[in-house]
């Protein structure tokens, strides 16, 4: 063989040192072929060497190659580290070296966007889940539906946050493949080809194209339908669906009690998000009419002169401080009759509304997220004395008839209205409105 020829051959192989031997063998096998079969016909040795690029040049080449297949083969951020270390060496023009940075900028940039979204995903199935047995082991033995209906909550959701990460990652994999193509046909097209790997049933890279396992999420997606089913045999999503809309509990039980009136100075209300209405009723008794659903509980104790109303959860209804944001649109109806003069009433729901409909009563009303709702005497109504009211709520806004009022200050927004006689009306909310109507 040629010396020359011999020479390219040898340069060839040690640029192609750390090279897989296969990958080595197969590229040197294919030169010495080329040569072998130009020579055998004739052709000049210093002419076959000036046909090809420099060995150190199809040697940068055919690594790029090489790591090109392997970022098809099996798509990842690593084998496309590779591909990027490998190819860089052969894009040596301004123009190609600036196509190439702004491709790999753009696929890095993807690729970590949906790295971080299957992270994230994980990370949410993973805290999800044992947040949700957690709840659930709070619900009372004596509530297995609701048990069961948080368990395959948290089995529904952390299952939907696996499989979003898992289509983060497998979205991850052909964005690597098409990027790889792209450097494949920059490569072609940034020198004289070297050799054409491409074969039946292959990509332009040579690489043939991995179908992704599907096992893993199809058992995911199986789990995930089970929790489903548990979830909706339990009615537990549909009950949190009702209140989160704030629609009315399908199931309620409708108490009614009275009170002397000579026996009550003092009426203290809390219901957690039953929404309270407050009015004047008949000429007896104190009366209290109290939708109760099947979630909360109550208590109604007499102190001397005081009559306090107190709502809870039974601990049947999982993540009860969130939900009793919401109002439940349940109501507890206080009837106070005309001769009822009560020394104080205090009224407060956390998620609930509260509805005034007589200013004839001294009242501290307060809610966390419900609004208020004071229904105030006009002036032209004979005989009528406004009460005056003290309004403040620290989110909300202060209406008086669809029309935003009050003074904006540190603490939110405040409304004063004295009056010269008369009783005085405090309402406060903290994030709920105050309509004075």
């Amino acid at each position: 063989m040629d010396e020359r020829i011999k020479g390219f051959l040898d340069t060839l192989a040690m640029n192609l040192d750390g090279l897989a031997e296969d990958e080595k063998k197969e590229a040197l096998d294919y030169y010495r072929e080329y040569f072998s079969d130009a020579l055998e016909e004739g052709a000049d040795a210093g002419e076959l060497l000036s046909r090809l690029d420099p060995p150190e040049k199809i040697a940068a080449a055919i690594r790029a190659e090489t790591s090109i297949r392997l970022a098809q083969t099996d798509p990842g951020l690593k084998s496309y580290s590779k591909l990027v270390k490998s190819a860089r060496r052969w894009f040596t023009g301004p123009l190609s070296a600036v196509v190439f940075s702004l491709l790999i900028f753009t696929t890095y940039s993807i690729a970590i966007l949906l790295f971080l979204g299957t992270v994230v995903s994980a990370a949410a199935a993973c805290v999800i889940l044992p947040a949700s047995i957690s709840e659930a082991m709070k619900i009372p033995a004596s509530y297995p539906g609701g048990i069961a209906g948080m368990i395959g909550i948290g089995i529904t959701v952390s299952g939907i946050f696996v499989l979003a990460a898992c289509g983060f990652y497998i979205l991850s994999r052909p964005l690597f493949r098409a990027s790889a193509v792209l450097v494949y046909k920059l490569v072609r097209k940034g020198g004289k080809p070297v050799r054409d790997t491409a074969g039946p049933g292959q990509d332009v890279s040579g690489a043939k194209t991995a179908k992704p396992a599907g096992r893993f999420v199809k058992a995911i997606l199986a789990i995930t339908a089970a929790g489903l089913v548990v979830a909706l045999a339990s009615g537990l999503p549909v009950k949190l669906f009702l209140i989160f809309n704030s629609m009315k509990p399908a199931d309620i039980t409708v108490i009614k009690q009275e009170h002397d009136i000579s026996k009550a100075s003092e009426i203290r209300i809390y219901t957690a998000h039953t929404n309270i209405r407050l009015r004047e009723g008949g000429p007896e008794k104190i009366s209290f009419e109290y939708e109760k659903a099947d979630w909360l509980d109550f208590d109604i104790k007499k102190d001397g002169g005081s009559i306090v109303f107190t709502e809870s959860s039974n601990g049947r209804l999982p993540l009860f401080s969130l939900v009793s944001l919401h109002e439940n649109r349940a109501e507890l109806v206080v009837s106070l009759p005309s001769g009822c003069d009560p020394d104080k009433i205090s009224l407060e729901s956390r998620g609930g509304t509260i509805n005034i409909e007589s200013s004839e009563f001294p009242v501290d009303a307060k809610t966390y997220t419900g609004s208020i709702n004071l229904a105030v005497p006009a002036d032209t109504v004979p005989g009528s004395i406004r009460p005056a009211i003290q309004a403040r709520t620290a989110k909300g806004t202060v209406f008086i008839r669809d029309k935003a009022t009050g003074a904006r200050t540190s603490h939110g927004t405040e409304y004063e209205s004295p009056s010269p006689g008369g009783i005085t009306i405090r309402l406060e909310s903290e994030r709920g409105d105050i309509i004075l109507d």
